[in-house]
């Protein structure tokens, strides 16, 4: 198999759209079928888009890399320094938030605001929307790029790694809607992408010194579950 950066890096943006793209037929398919009295309630639908994704990445760091899962960031190396990311990171991000969601205007809540979806919502946020994206967008890009993309940046005494600037770069393109079939942007949200490229290197840093998926998982959880609960039940 050849090897090098590029075809790695390629190899890589192929197996990401892949895993996304199926996540999202299967859901599109299952969702009726599983859950039909759930269908137009949203959070039902990402739910098991994100499973799937969850799902799918798995497989192909198994397929990848043979070995436990434990090298693709699935363990508790080093807990208490995941603990005091996760912490600082509650501490800073919580405070933030308040003071932007209460100072201007966010685009966070786009469904009707029901009991359900408010529920709903919120438990996909808190409990599953880090368990689908960090195990892709963190374990898999950064572990799988790290020997061809070695180089390590420093800002004072913190390192940063040239896979969180190309992981973070992949999780800003991800959260930029496609039209697949006109090859067009179909959606472009300005806030949500300034908050990928400051959430995506922080969750970045997390998993570089810790090598654990455990805080960003807990704080890309956090940060999505805290703007709801924040504009639900404050504003």
């Amino acid at each position: 198999m050849p090897s090098g950066k590029f075809y790695d890096l390629g190899l890589t943006l192929v197996l990401i759209v892949l895993v996304a793209e199926l996540a999202g037929s299967l859901a599109n398919y299952s969702y009726p079928f599983l859950l039909p009295d759930w269908v137009g309630e949203t959070y039902v639908w990402i739910s098991l888009h994100h499973l799937f994704q969850l799902c799918l990445t798995i497989v192909v760091m198994k397929i990848l890399r043979s070995g436990k899962l434990a090298t693709w960031g699935f363990n508790l190396n080093r807990p208490r320094v995941s603990l005091q990311w996760i912490l600082w990171f509650l501490l800073v991000f919580g405070s933030l938030e308040i003071i932007r969601l209460m100072s201007a205007y966010s685009s966070v809540v786009r469904d009707p605001i029901t009991t359900s979806n408010m529920i709903g919502n919120q438990i996909f946020q808190y409990c599953l929307s880090g368990f689908g994206e960090e195990p892709l967008f963190r374990g898999f890009v950064m572990s799988f790029l790290t020997a061809s993309w070695s180089r390590i940046y420093r800002v004072g005494n913190i390192e940063i790694p040239e896979t969180i600037i190309i992981a973070t770069t992949i999780f800003m393109l991800a959260h930029i809607s496609i039209d697949w079939q006109t090859l067009s942007i179909a959606a472009f949200d300005i806030e949500q992408q300034i908050k990928a490229l400051q959430l995506g290197v922080v969750y970045g840093l997390a998993f570089h010194y810790t090598g654990s998926l455990l805080a960003p998982i807990v704080m890309h959880g956090l940060s999505n579950g805290l703007q709801l609960t924040i504009t639900y039940y404050f504003l």
